[in-house]
């Protein structure tokens, strides 16, 4: 089952299913994980996919977003809604200020100059926060990678040993 909703929805809509007996796997993607969902035995068994990192995930790639974490906001870490959205957040400013970089920026950017400097991010993960990313003039951004997790006996886990996976091109719309 798949519910598109806030985190607290996506939780309450389970346990309604488990309450009637119904319990199918919750498949999730994007931003609606959450710390919240270990405490929820009906979330037991969930599988995701996300364009980041899983966010539970402490390496090389997410030691400055923690680092920032802890000194600016140390609160929100154990918060009931801290998730993946986190890491989406955290790696958007990472690939303005590459874009940025990259895109030699001036003192008063224009919108075609931040995206040439996407254009120049070929393949780019955002030292490992994504799945390789490229944007292409004209087209619609598009990722056919993601990173695969779920829950496992009470406890967030990465699935494929935290390897991307990709959709073959021949399947996927870039």
């Amino acid at each position: 089952m798949a519910v598109s909703d806030a985190s607290a929805v996506v939780t309450k809509v389970a346990e309604n299913c488990a309450a009637q007996g119904y319990a199918p796997t919750e498949l999730s993607a994007d931003g609606s994980v959450a710390i919240a969902w270990l405490g929820v035995p009906a979330m037991n068994g969930n599988l995701d996919v996300q364009p980041d990192i899983p966010w539970f995930v402490h390496n090389a790639a997410t030691k400055p977003m923690y680092a920032a974490l802890a000194k600016y906001a140390p609160g929100v870490t154990t918060g009931p809604n801290f998730g993946e959205v986190v890491v989406q957040s955290w790696a958007a400013g990472v690939e303005l200020q590459l874009a940025a970089n990259a895109g030699h920026l001036g003192a008063h950017p224009t919108a075609a100059e931040i995206l040439n400097g996407l254009y120049a991010l070929k393949g780019t993960t955002l030292d490992g926060l994504v799945a390789p990313i490229t944007f292409h003039k004209g087209q619609p951004a598009s990722n056919p990678c993601f990173y695969q997790m779920g829950i496992k006996n009470g406890k967030f886990v990465e699935l494929d040993g935290g390897k991307t996976i990709c959709v073959p091109k021949n399947l996927a719309t870039n």
